[in-house]
């Protein structure tokens, strides 16, 4: 009885060895792994961390190996996947376990079957912008902001003359705030704010722009605390009349999540059908849970690009035909 206590004690061990050893050659805990490639679609966002993560990864960073057709993004939204351009490349997660590197690595093939659009958003921030490079690396499109409150972007109409050279079709919008980025805005300073924008864009072959403008709804200088709705609702209705009475009928409201849940209620919004949502770290088609009103969706604003000298730039995509 004792020896076959030892016999399967010791047979026990074996086969514990055994997956223990097959588990490292040929498991999740594998060093470095080559995945199953997958097919990813130009208009919808994925999760690199859902995709590529089989362990309880920590400091994971993640990477590709042609920017021109996916890219991932970095910082506060890690490992979200934006396919760009119909294509093939890598992408790379490099993480921790128990104090140990791994690296994983997933072939993509991007299809884009319902021809949406991939273009950037440009701000004064990003004082590296290269006009010439916005096509090489797959964008359509660039979203050019002309002014933030009472502050012009200066360098938006060199800009602006730039992407006209190199034939890249473009929009504008206006980041509309109170002059001290604290009080609430006026009626009065957001109509100085809509000429001020009229002027900006009469100065840079506005009329002739090949995608809407736009007013940015996101600064909290803009909600009163006892009329929330009922004031934005003013507010965005008199600027927005400023830039029609000045010929500008193609606009758009841009705003993230909580403004259009919280605050861009009213059935005033629903004559917009151009509206750009910021929404950042999602997976799926469209920004919207049923990929409704979708016309331009910011996946994010923190991907390496050449476009910027590879510093942080905005992407978008476009769902509808301008």
């Amino acid at each position: 009885m004792k020896k076959k206590l030892i016999y399967s004690g010791v047979i026990a061990l074996v086969v514990a060895g055994l997956i223990v050893a097959g588990i490292h050659i040929f498991g999740p805990v594998k060093k470095n792994k080559l995945l199953d490639p997958v097919t990813l679609k130009v208009g919808t966002m994925y999760s690199g961390k859902q995709l590529m993560a089989d362990l309880a990864f920590t400091n994971m960073s993640f990477s590709t190996h042609d920017e021109k057709i996916a890219q991932v993004s970095y910082g506060t939204i890690n490992g979200m996947i934006m396919p760009i351009e119909e294509g093939s490349t890598k992408i790379v997660l490099k993480g921790t376990y128990k104090n140990e590197t791994y690296t994983r690595v997933l072939p993509v093939k991007v299809k884009n079957e319902s021809g949406v659009k991939v273009g950037c958003d440009i701000s004064a921030w990003n004082t590296a912008f290269d006009a010439d490079k916005v096509k090489d690396y797959n964008l359509d499109f660039v979203m050019l902001r002309l002014g933030v409150s009472s502050d012009v972007d200066r360098l938006s109409r060199l800009k602006a003359i730039a992407l006209k050279k190199a034939g890249v079709g473009m929009g504008a919008y206006w980041y509309l705030a109170s002059e001290d980025r604290q009080s609430l805005v006026s009626v009065k300073e957001a109509e100085k704010q809509a000429k001020m924008f009229v002027r900006m864009l009469n100065n840079m072959e506005g009329r002739t722009m090949e995608y809407p403008v736009f007013l940015d709804l996101e600064s909290m200088t803009l909600i009163h605390q006892k009329d929330a709705v009922g004031y934005l609702e003013k507010i965005v209705q008199s600027f927005v009349g400023i830039l029609q009475k000045a010929g500008y009928k193609n606009v758009g409201i841009y705003a993230n999540r909580n403004f259009l849940v919280n605050y861009l209620t009213s059935d005033y919004y629903k004559s917009f059908d151009k509206v750009w949502y910021a929404r950042y770290g999602y997976a799926k088609s469209g920004p919207y849970s049923d990929g409704s009103r979708a016309y331009l969706w910011q996946t994010g604003d923190h991907y390496k690009s050449a476009v910027v000298g590879h510093k942080h730039l905005d992407l978008d995509y476009m769902y509808t035909a301008h």
